[in-house]
């Protein structure tokens, strides 16, 4: 593969996670708007969603590790 197509990819996978990231963060603080403050996800729950997370990158990217 040729260096600008590389780049569009990372620029590409750049622009897509910085929209999921802003969109993430908007509805957990009206999630924590709703709830008085207090973070809607137990500790339990946000490492399972971390996992989660990685899980589906790794998916996606065919990750073989």
């Amino acid at each position: 593969m040729n260096k600008t197509g590389k780049t569009l990819i990372i620029i590409a996978g750049a622009l897509v996670g910085a929209v999921v990231g802003l969109k993430m963060a908007q509805n957990l603080v009206k999630e924590m708007e709703a709830n008085q403050g207090r973070f809607p996800l137990s500790g339990s729950d946000s490492i399972k969603v971390g996992l989660n997370a990685f899980s589906v990158m790794k998916q996606l990217t065919g990750g073989k590790s």
